[in-house]
């Protein structure tokens, strides 16, 4: 019988969208006050895959990935994304209550990429092994099929240019 022991430490990253990048600096601000100091940012990618976020955000969309030098532990993950909530709530329009950023915490372990997103609080988490999608809470994956796979693979791309950036370095 195997021995129970804590869990290893993860990287922290998180998903921006937003129509506005003028405001990330900032948003990239608040969340460094909490998280520490932000290792990697992507390149922007456009959210072109879905118009579920128009009517809330605007057209033209754009995400971009960002991760944090210091690791975390997996089971603060919930309060990540409380705290991430927060800072959008910081951001959205006053008159309409519209988001003019999301911001989607999750973290990349040696075994798997865990999202944790607001919608359904939803975790996805892709396995390493088959990059298999699993979805938790009853989510129905159809309608949104289209947009999260195409989400899946910048998501593939930016660990990809993550583990790129992180060899290089050494």
């Amino acid at each position: 019988m195997g021995q129970t022991k804590p869990p290893s430490p993860v990287k922290l990253i998180v998903g921006t969208l937003t129509a506005k990048s003028n405001l990330l600096e900032s948003v990239y601000q608040r969340l460094s006050e909490q998280f520490g100091p932000i290792d990697f940012t992507s390149q922007f990618f456009p959210f072109d895959y879905t118009n579920y976020y128009e009517p809330e955000m605007g057209k033209e969309l754009k995400r971009q990935f960002i991760s944090f030098q210091r690791l975390i532990v997996p089971d603060k993950l919930a309060s990540v994304k409380l705290f991430s909530n927060a800072v959008e709530d910081e951001y959205v329009i006053d008159e309409t209550r519209r988001r003019r950023v999301n911001l989607d915490p999750g973290y990349i372990s040696a075994a798997k990429l865990v999202s944790l997103q607001q919608k359904i609080m939803r975790i996805v988490s892709i396995s390493s092994k088959a990059f298999t999608l699993r979805l938790r809470s009853g989510f129905s994956v159809k309608p949104f099929k289209l947009g999260i796979g195409l989400t899946l693979i910048t998501a593939r791309r930016f660990i990809l240019t993550l583990l790129i950036t992180s060899a290089e370095s050494i």
